[in-house]
């Protein structure tokens, strides 16, 4: 069933309701975030959702992550199909309260095939001071984001590398946090703006690279 299209008048009285009403399990559970899995790769543009969607439906899981290790690439179209299922299935919990779906979009939607892909970030970092660019390179990531049914980017990453024998020295734009702070800030600012707009996560914080 689809949510309810008038607004609560008060949003924090709605929310105190809601949660009020949780029990402690389903409260846990909206605090996870599972991954979509498959067990044979040629399966991937074929994606049997039921095993996840009952999982969402029975507990009401809060996120998904489309993470690195599962099922990529594959057609736009079918992660479309996989977000459609998912988030009818947290709809027919009975709370009601939509799932949030996230990928990794560090340079693009790299894991959806036909997306537009841009440098790593150890080449972005060579533009550095070309804010708009970075700023327009996030409309642009954000929008193919929506297009899949995403709402969350797990980027940018603001890793300051100080040894490149690191292994993913790479996925850093500047070994200077200024430049990093400068470029990741653009970034984070065009997958917020605009009405293709998703929520950034900045990662990875303390001691990635450090």
């Amino acid at each position: 069933p689809p949510p309810s299209k008038s607004p609560p008048s008060s949003p924090k009285s709605f929310v105190e309701s809601l949660i009020s009403k949780m029990t402690i399990p389903e409260k846990i559970a909206q605090m996870l975030m599972i991954e979509v899995w498959f067990d044979d790769p040629a399966q991937r543009d074929t994606f049997n959702t039921a095993p996840v969607s009952e999982l969402i439906q029975k507990h009401g899981i809060g996120g998904i992550l489309g993470g690195g290790n599962s099922f990529w690439p594959m057609s736009e179209r079918t992660l479309r199909r996989i977000a459609k299922d998912v988030q009818y299935s947290a709809m027919a919990h009975r709370n009601k309260i939509p799932i949030m779906f996230g990928i990794d979009a560090v340079h693009g939607n790299a894991l959806i095939r036909g997306s537009a892909i841009f440098p790593h970030n150890i080449g972005l970092g060579s533009m550095v001071n070309d804010t708009d660019l970075m700023f327009r390179m996030g409309q642009v990531v954000a929008e193919q984001l929506r297009s899949t049914g995403m709402h969350l980017a797990f980027s940018p990453c603001l890793a300051v590398p100080v040894d490149m024998r690191w292994g993913r020295a790479y996925e850093g734009i500047s070994s200077d946090e200024f430049v990093v702070s400068k470029l990741g800030r653009a970034y984070l600012e065009g997958l917020q703006t605009g009405p293709h707009r998703v929520i950034g996560c900045p990662k990875h914080l303390a001691a990635d690279g450090g």
